[in-house]
């Protein structure tokens, strides 16, 4: 596991003196609190099932962890509102359209984003491959990364979350995230990330995104990750039955 003392927002100034043991996936995020990691240095060749707790590590100062609170309260919202998603989905299934209320469940999606942001960084630093288009030390989070999640500036230049267009017949129950990180050239480009089966990429490369991932050259993923279409910034995601909307989730984008 990661063991370091030193903060990965160090770049930025201002560091406190203590070092805080910083859950590198939010400790309030998931009930059951495991997740599956993969590509790292510390599970290279295998998916790494593991506890959330036995995930932390000394790797930011307690001033840079935090100032990043707001960030760890908007991605347990987020994912609170997606685990509600797919309870709903299993809810009504065998219920009658015309008997729904329709629930809007809203997230504010720069916070998201940048909750993905600092899951990714937690997971990256002090790891052999540079971090984004823009790194240039591997490991290390460069400037304009720290920018963005601290809220200082916004994605830009198509980088930031997309979602993950799929049909929906893969979507489980348990509480897990799944986090892969996409490198080439040693360069880590893009993360997927998979909440409740839910897919996600974070795009740290500025530029178009491809078709998909499997034009990439990606391999070791389902078929339908692969070949899904990525759709930036989604706005909504809406569950619905016979053509009527049953409940959705609300993402703004607007602040």
């Amino acid at each position: 596991m990661i063991n370091t003392e030193r903060c990965w927002a160090s770049t930025l100034g201002n560091c406190s003196n203590k070092m805080s043991r910083e859950h590198l996936i939010s400790k309030g995020v998931f009930k059951e609190k495991k997740a599956s990691v993969h590509g790292f240095s510390w599970c290279k060749d295998r998916f790494a099932t593991v506890g959330i707790e036995s995930l932390t590590s000394k790797i930011l100062c307690s001033k840079h962890n935090n100032d990043l609170s707001v960030v760890d309260n908007g991605g347990i919202e987020a994912v609170d509102a997606i685990e509600k998603l797919i309870h709903l989905c299993n809810e009504r299934k065998h219920s009658s359209p015309s008997s729904f209320e329709v629930i809007s469940l809203n997230v504010d999606g720069y916070l998201f984003e940048r909750w993905l942001l600092k899951v990714v960084l937690n997971l990256s630093f002090q790891n052999k491959d540079k971090i984004g288009g823009m790194g240039e030390v591997p490991g290390i989070p460069p400037l304009y990364l720290l920018h963005v999640v601290f809220g200082k500036i916004k994605f830009s230049h198509y980088m930031g979350v997309y979602h993950l267009v799929t049909d929906g017949s893969c979507v489980k129950t348990d509480s897990e995230i799944v986090i892969v990180p996409i490198v080439k050239d040693s360069t880590i480009g893009v993360f997927y990330i998979s909440i409740y089966s839910i897919d996600f990429l974070l795009s740290l490369t500025p530029a178009k995104p491809p078709e998909n991932l499997r034009s990439m050259g990606v391999s070791g993923l389902p078929n339908h990750i692969l070949d899904a279409k990525w759709l930036y910034r989604v706005h909504e995601m809406t569950a619905a039955k016979g053509g009527i909307k049953s409940h959705e989730v609300v993402f703004n984008w607007k602040n």
